[in-house]
């Protein structure tokens, strides 16, 4: 694959992240400032109609979104759990995390992301908060995906 189809296909890879992410924070934003919708609502916009669906509900405080691929997303939550969604098969999967996550402060589990070329290396990125000598801080680290673990973490 040449050099300018590798960052093609990456930038489109990362538009369509970006897109999905927006669509799946506003429904998980939605869901949790307002409880659980019993019933699809249907809005009209001055160019659109759309609907809101509600996919998860009961999350402890979600934090940070990032998609495997259009049908799984991992959603990290404040309280130190990242989980696995399945979108079709509407199935929730609590994934193990390999580090110490402190609840200090403003402190937990926060954001999220995929390594570039996640599809070849499988490489999750993460911050979280964690107490170290009495003081708390942010750190960020990384780790294979590998079926429902995190795998060899290394703080970076």
């Amino acid at each position: 694959m040449k050099k300018c189809d590798i960052k093609r296909h990456y930038i489109r890879t990362e538009l369509l992240n970006k897109v999905l992410s927006l669509c799946l924070l506003t429904l998980l934003f939605v869901t949790t400032c307002h409880g659980a919708f019993t019933e699809t609502n249907v809005f009209t916009s001055k160019h659109h109609d759309y609907s809101v669906n509600t996919v998860l509900n009961n999350l402890d405080n979600p934090w940070g979104l990032a998609f495997l691929n259009p049908d799984v997303a991992l959603i990290s939550q404040k309280n130190g759990e990242i989980l696995r969604l399945n979108l079709p098969k509407n199935q929730l999967t609590r994934l193990s995390v390999p580090v110490e996550v402190s609840k200090c402060g403003q402190g937990g589990l926060m954001d999220i992301a995929l390594h570039p070329d996640f599809e070849a290396n499988q490489l999750i990125y993460f911050s979280f908060s964690r107490r170290r000598a009495g003081n708390c801080g942010t750190e960020v680290a990384r780790a294979k995906l590998t079926g429902s673990d995190l795998e060899n973490p290394e703080t970076i």
